[in-house]
């Protein structure tokens, strides 16, 4: 008999994970997600390059938008600091050096004097990889000001010029999108290409191991290492295939932004809620 839960409505944050990254919940329909390598064996791998989609096939619960932000939240690890009970600043994970590329870390604490906070981002490729990148920071109150004004100046913006503002937005994803596809088609070839040479390889090796010119600890050893290779590079592919068509079919949604623009009546103060769905990254120099 299995044991009873203690309290059946508190959820893991396992579970909740599991949940939000369901895209089911936008109304879509994902078949062929997983696979078995044969009929015998019960272990089921993740095959992305299999599964199918079908868009609007029942109600959503969430819109894609909203989807997205949350994926995109759910990449970067937001814990609380040790020295502070404060929540984690909603800047983590948003804020890119331009030097480097990593992401800024939120660094929290006193000052020298022990009489004043000091609360700013700097960057972890300084600060926890040896090294590798310069010293520069910023402070998070001037980071927040800096955000809210840029809302604010192109929400009037929009407000004020809205054909303008679709038009403006329409001429610069093209060029973005026309240089992406670009460089994933590049990306494309060259992962295809491995992925022909490794069934290649592995032929050959069934070869070399049946005319008993391996031994077999060899060849088991060389056949993981090429599985693993397959199953890294038919994701990348996957991928790869998706951006190209979504590139390719996807329109600008300088509509949603405008209508982001309308919902807001104002912008009196900096929030996470205004962060998230406005900003997507923000590249400090």
């Amino acid at each position: 008999m299995k044991k009873p839960y203690t309290d059946p409505y508190k959820w893991a944050a396992g579970t909740v994970g599991h949940i939000i990254k369901k895209e089911e919940y936008m109304g879509w329909v994902v078949l062929n997600k997983t696979v078995k390598k044969t009929y015998k064996s019960k272990r089921k791998q993740n095959a992305p390059e299999n599964r199918l989609i079908f868009k609007d096939c029942h109600p959503a619960i969430v819109d894609e938008e909203t989807w997205s932000v949350v994926q995109r939240l759910r990449e970067t690890t937001r814990k609380v600091h040790h020295k502070s009970e404060a929540a984690p600043n909603p800047l983590t994970g948003v804020l890119l050096c331009a030097d480097c590329g990593h992401k800024l870390y939120n660094k929290l604490g006193l000052s020298g004097d022990r009489k004043k906070t000091h609360n700013e981002y700097v960057c972890s490729s300084y600060r926890h990889s040896s090294r590798s990148c310069t010293q520069h920071y910023i402070r998070t109150e001037a980071v927040e000001d800096l955000v809210l004004t840029a809302i604010r100046r192109i929400s009037k913006y929009v407000k004020n010029n809205e054909e303008k503002f679709i038009k403006r937005v329409r001429e610069t994803s093209a060029l973005q999108q026309e240089s992406a596809v670009k460089e994933n088609r590049k990306k494309l070839s060259l992962s295809t290409q491995r992925r022909d040479e490794i069934g290649v390889l592995i032929k050959k090796l069934y070869e070399s191991f049946a005319l008993e010119k391996i031994p077999e600890k060899n060849f088991a050893d060389l056949l993981s290492c090429y599985n693993d290779e397959q199953i890294k590079l038919d994701s990348e592919i996957a991928e790869l295939q998706t951006a190209i068509s979504t590139y390719n079919t996807d329109k600008v949604r300088a509509d949603k932004f405008i209508e982001l623009v309308k919902r807001h009546t104002e912008f009196s103060e900096f929030s996470a809620i205004l962060l998230n769905e406005f900003i997507e990254k923000v590249i400090v120099h």
